[in-house]
């Protein structure tokens, strides 16, 4: 689905009790630049035992690609946090709260 505007701020639900996995794809949405490789990935491992959420350092390019966004993550309790995500390795602790 082509997007208009970039997104932003991006919201993630995090469910606690086992450790995941799993990797963002974005691209433009306007077309087929992205079977020529212009597109990004990045990586959310959610670490369980640890509360930590590490996003990888981003992966690709494509044009008009959103170099800073706003990501926020949200436990089921509520508590949450944002962090600006420029496309560097981040790990983000998030303790739910009691």
């Amino acid at each position: 689905m082509p997007m208009n505007t970039p997104m932003l701020l991006i919201l993630y639900k995090v469910y606690s009790g086992a450790d995941a996995t799993f990797t963002i794809y974005e691209d433009a949405g306007d077309g087929y630049d992205c079977e020529h490789k212009g597109y990004v990935t990045y990586t959310l491992h959610w670490d369980d035992s640890h509360h930590q959420l590490s996003i990888s350092a981003r992966k690709g390019s494509y044009k008009k690609m959103v170099k800073r966004r706003q990501l926020t993550f949200v436990m089921p309790d509520g508590y949450q946090q944002t962090v600006v995500y420029d496309g560097k390795k981040a790990i983000v602790t998030l303790t739910a709260n009691n």
